[in-house]
């Protein structure tokens, strides 16, 4: 019985060291992990997230769409509208994970794109997190 307790906390330990490793969300410093944004035009970004060994594709992603929204509302516009995503491995032995996305603002969500995020209830909804 008490090898079960003790197994469990070793496995819950191990869990939650694992999440703390992850990429955290700031702004990318000398070749580190975090994000980057390039303007392409008044209403177009690429945008990249580089995450270490321990961060999940989809943790990644958020960060590239949160950081779309923010872009977004500071330029004046409602929507963001994703052209095109992309996440590959990086680093040595491929363990890094960079996503990038590159987006299109709007004042008007058009129904014939693919994926188009609300910028300002993107943003509320992350911070309610």
């Amino acid at each position: 019985m008490k090898n079960k307790y003790l197994n469990t906390i070793i496995i819950l330990y191990i869990s939650l060291s694992m999440i703390s490793c992850a990429t955290e969300y700031k702004p990318r410093k000398d070749r580190g992990f975090g994000y980057s944004d390039v303007r392409l035009s008044r209403e177009t970004f690429t945008i990249r997230f580089y995450g270490n060994e321990y961060t999940e594709e989809e943790w990644a992603q958020e960060n590239c769409y949160r950081r779309a929204a923010e872009l977004a509302v500071e330029q004046g516009f409602k929507y963001v509208i994703v052209l095109d995503a992309e996440s590959k491995p990086t680093g040595k032995k491929n363990k890094n994970i960079v996503y990038t996305i590159t987006v299109k603002f709007s004042q008007q969500k058009s129904e014939s794109e693919k994926i188009v995020v609300d910028a300002e209830y993107y943003l509320y909804k992350y911070t309610k997190k």
